[in-house]
């Protein structure tokens, strides 16, 4: 029995560790395998560590294999970034159920939600353009229609992981698939807490203890919330610099420069005029000053934030296709003692299997060879600022 989890790890601490621990419980699980984000996330922003460390801080502390989730999905909004995930799953041929967390803790209500999303009954479209009439972002327009439709609160949707949730259950009915999701409660932390509190705290209050304390101070603070074989390799790799997107902000503004507003209309999350209102924004300084300046009702941060993104990595509409899934399954790590995982997923997934890109690149059709020099494009301005190359090529298999 194999169960899939979706993930982050951005970073890694002791709340994912426990998720891993209660889905191998719950779906009496062999094997748990992750579909992780790469180096870019999905809030918008590069990984506080590389993609590499993160699928060691997994497979450390309960993931038998991880899996890459490309860029062009792990940056995409909460649908592309479902529909990425679970396709990927989906196509490897080995995964019978999936585990994720929500502050729901039960399936029922995505179900239902995710059914009128699927079959968008005439009066549920009616509900949402009503909503959208009145200048709030989408994300909360469709959460009042659904609750018009259901005739119940859906304000449960107003959560990250929630919302999430329901993708993943949408995306699951799209592609007709066996597989069956189960739903983990999260635990003591809120999602957006910035808080470090006990021994399970948010990303985000980890993210933010990174990102103000002193490296004096990070140790200690840290120890409560980040498992202790991780600890050292976390503290060692932020210790010499941390990816923000703000490092960014000169490549934005050349971009901004040089490109013309048909181009900027057609980057990816880029709607309903944002292009305009970006590109006469040009006296910023830093990214978070642009993104508070742009921001209003309907344009949620993460929004703006993935936008800005997409326009720095290049990131177009065309590239987010929603009707096919990545081209290929990479994989970035595997326990040594569960090799014959590798062969199990070569031999079952209807997508080509890569464990070196290096080496399997040119076995690859014209389109997933695109795909993949792709990716390892986006490695390069992750690693812009590290002083180093990109490391797609020549690092190895993850293997603890």
């Amino acid at each position: 029995m194999n169960t899939g989890i979706i993930a982050e790890y951005n970073p890694f601490h002791n709340g994912h560790k426990y998720h891993i621990a209660q889905t191998r419980h719950i779906t009496n699980a062999e094997n748990i395998i992750v579909i992780m984000s790469g180096n870019f996330v999905q809030r918008g922003e590069p990984a506080i560590v590389n993609k590499y460390l993160r699928a060691r801080a997994a497979l450390l502390n309960g993931a038998d294999m991880v899996i890459e989730l490309p860029t062009v999905y792990s940056t995409g909004s909460a649908d592309v970034f479902a529909f990425g995930s679970i396709s990927l799953l989906d196509s490897s041929g080995i995964i019978d159920n999936i585990s994720f967390g929500s502050e729901a803790g039960q399936l029922e209500p995505f179900k239902a939600a995710a059914d009128v999303l699927l079959t968008e009954p005439l009066s549920f479209k009616a509900a949402i353009k009503e909503e959208l009439s009145k200048g709030i972002s989408y994300p909360k327009a469709r959460m009042n229609a659904l609750s018009k439709e259901l005739g119940t609160d859906c304000s449960y949707l107003s959560t990250a992981n929630n919302i999430l949730a329901l993708e993943y259950i949408k995306s699951l009915a799209a592609l007709n698939s066996h597989i069956t999701p189960y739903t983990v409660a999260r635990l003591s932390a809120d999602y957006h807490s910035e808080d470090i509190s006990g021994n399970i705290s948010s990303a985000s209050a980890v993210r933010k203890a990174i990102y103000v304390l002193s490296p004096s101070e990070l140790p200690q603070t840290l120890s409560s919330c980040i498992p202790d074989n991780y600890l050292d390799d976390l503290l060692s790799e932020i210790s010499s610099y941390i990816p923000t997107l703000d490092a960014y902000s000169d490549i934005l503004s050349y971009i901004l420069c040089t490109k013309p507003t048909e181009y900027i209309a057609s980057i990816s999350d880029i709607t309903e005029g944002l292009e305009n209102r970006i590109k006469k924004s040009d006296d910023f300084i830093k990214i978070t000053d642009l993104l508070s300046s742009l921001k209003t009702k309907r344009y949620t941060l993460s929004k703006l934030r993935r936008a800005i993104l997409h326009i720095i990595l290049g990131i177009r509409r065309s590239d987010v296709i929603l009707s096919s899934p990545p081209p290929y399954i990479r994989v970035l790590g595997i326990r040594k003692d569960k090799s014959y995982l590798l062969s199990d997923l070569v031999e079952n997934s209807s997508l080509p299997v890569i464990t070196n890109v290096a080496k399997d690149i040119n076995t690859l059709s014209p389109y997933a060879y695109e795909f993949l020099m792709r990716e390892a494009e986006f490695s390069d301005i992750y690693y812009l600022f590290f002083r180093k190359t990109s490391t797609d090529f020549t690092s190895p298999l993850v293997v603890v």
